[in-house]
Parts: structure tokens; C-alpha cells; sequence
């Protein structure tokens, strides 16, 4: 049975991700809650734009 190492990688990163983000939300405190969820959106658009603009490129 053969294991790709790439799918190997982005399993272990999506679970890295969704652990140190719900230690995130379990262990902050209000204000840092409301930070984390200011933060998220920032990035959230900032993805949405450069994938706009990489699609415009084509």
C-alpha cells in the first residue's frame, strides 16, 4: 500500500490547523476571540483577492 507523500502532508497540516484553532477558541479570552475573528476575515478577503487576481490572469 503506498502513501503519497503530499496528501501525508496536507492531512497533517489540515490537522494542525484545526487544533491550534480550536485551542484558539477554547482558551482565549473575549478579547481575543473578537481579534481572532477580525484577523480570520482580513485573511479571508486577502485570499479571495489574490485569487481574483491570479484568475484575471488567465
Amino acid at each position: 500500500m503506498s502513501v503519497n507523500i503530499t496528501s501525508l502532508a496536507k492531512g497533517v497540516s489540515v490537522g494542525m490547523v484545526v487544533g491550534a484553532a480550536t485551542y484558539a477558541m477554547c482558551c482565549a479570552t473575549h478579547k481575543d476571540k473578537k481579534k481572532l475573528k477580525s484577523n480570520a476575515g482580513k485573511a479571508m478577503r486577502a485570499i479571495g483577492s489574490m485569487v481574483e487576481d491570479f484568475s484575471n490572469m488567465f
